[in-house]
């Protein structure tokens, strides 16, 4: 399976100090061309194509393969 590695964490979670980093855009939003998709939100939900974290701010993401149905 294809994972793509997403620079900046697209998660809405709460930050010791404001992101100053680049951002790369969410393929479910790119695709839909939105801005409403987010890998996560603390205490509510993990994206179907999120696949993980890795350090420092990459977001592990299997778009278009949905893993949690």
């Amino acid at each position: 399976m294809d994972i793509k590695r997403i620079k900046g964490a697209n998660m809405d979670i709460s930050l010791t100090e404001e992101a100053s980093w680049h951002m790369d855009k969410c393929p479910w939003n790119v695709e839909e061309e939105t801005n409403k998709h987010k890998c996560a939100v603390k205490g509510t939900f993990i994206c179907p194509y999120f696949m993980g974290v890795e350090r420092k701010d990459i977001v592990l993401c299997t778009y278009p393969n949905k893993l949690n149905d």
